[in-house]
């Protein structure tokens, strides 16, 4: 449930290993500018992301075993109609708020 687990890290790993760096420094050097280089879209596509993963996970109770939904951001982005946040339903709210409530007075 960390944006930066679940998508940040791994971007900024693959852009720094198609440099290819050869020593520690080159790597530091490599992370730095592909952090400043970030683009701000995929940021934006990252949260959606996490957004989802939370609905999928109250979905299944708290677990894992779900498919990532394919919302096609990129297309969306180039279209000017990506949304900001994701719309939760709100039985899946309380479904999920009574869930925990029961996790913690069985502890």
């Amino acid at each position: 449930m960390n944006v930066l687990d679940l998508c940040f890290f791994r971007s900024i790993q693959t852009l720094t290993h198609d440099r290819a760096p050869q020593n520690m420094k080159e790597l530091i050097v490599a992370v730095e500018q592909e952090y400043e280089n970030y683009d701000v879209n995929k940021l934006a596509r990252s949260f959606l992301t996490l957004q989802d993963v939370m609905i999928q996970t109250m979905k299944q109770e708290g677990g894992n075993g779900y498919n990532h939904t394919h919302m096609y951001k990129e297309g969306l982005q180039r279209e000017g109609i990506l949304p900001n946040c994701l719309s939760c339903d709100a039985q899946l709210v309380a479904q999920t708020q009574a869930l925990i409530g029961e996790a913690i007075l069985q502890q």
